[in-house]
C-alpha cells in the first residue's frame, strides 16, 4: 500500500494509484467561519477512511488549520475526486474554491 499526499497545487493533475493505496488530501481550512472542505459526489471507487482537522500552532481562538481527508482506493477505474470549500447550508453561491483530482486507479 502506498500513501499519496495531495494538496491544492495538485488540482487538475492526473494521479496514478493502485487498489489499496491511500490518498491523503491536506487543505487549509478555518472551520470557525463555517466554510469546510467536503467531497462532491464521492466516487464509488474511493472510500473515506478518515476526516480530521489540525489547528495551526500556536492555537488561538478563531485560528485556522489543515483539513486532512484520507481516501482508500477500493476498485479499479478512472474517476475524478472533487472537493469544495463552502458552507453547505448556503448552497452553490457559497463555494469559494473547488479542487479536482483526476484519478487512474489500477490493479496492484
Amino acid at each position: 500500500m502506498t500513501q499519496l499526499e495531495l494538496g491544492a497545487a495538485d488540482s487538475g493533475h492526473a494521479i496514478d494509484c493502485a487498489v489499496g493505496d491511500q490518498l491523503v488530501v491536506r487543505l487549509p481550512e478555518n472551520p470557525t467561519t463555517g466554510y469546510r472542505w467536503q467531497p462532491v459526489d464521492l466516487p464509488t471507487i474511493l472510500e473515506l477512511a478518515d476526516d480530521t482537522f489540525e489547528l495551526d500552532q500556536p492555537a488561538a481562538v478563531g485560528s485556522g488549520g489543515t483539513r486532512q481527508l484520507t481516501y482508500t482506493c477500493a476498485a479499479e477505474g478512472d474517476t475524478e475526486l472533487r472537493l469544495r470549500h463552502w458552507q453547505t447550508w448556503e448552497g452553490e453561491s457559497s463555494v469559494t474554491q473547488e479542487i479536482r483530482y483526476l484519478l487512474r486507479v489500477g490493479s496492484t
